[in-house]
């Protein structure tokens, strides 16, 4: 598996939510929507290079985020 810094040059996803992250105190609300989520499968890896789903999983759940995935698109919000 790719390097931390390997991913974020192919997938820039991992510094978008590290830039989120650090300016989440500027919103009450957040909705991130990241298209593409099978890129984000195992089974997918060799092709894409993104990284593994569960990183955008933890990532919601350390956040206390509600998260699901409809038509290819995980989405992540901080409210209902």
């Amino acid at each position: 598996m790719a390097s931390p810094i390997e991913l974020s040059r192919i997938a820039p996803v991992v510094d978008e939510l590290a830039s989120i992250s650090a300016n989440m105190s500027n919103f009450q609300s957040v909705a991130i929507m990241i298209d593409d989520v099978r890129c984000f499968l195992p089974e997918n890896w060799e092709t894409y290079r993104y990284p593994d789903i569960s990183q955008l999983i933890d990532w919601a759940k350390q956040r206390e985020f509600y998260w699901r995935i409809e038509h290819d698109i995980f989405i992540m919000k901080n409210r209902v």
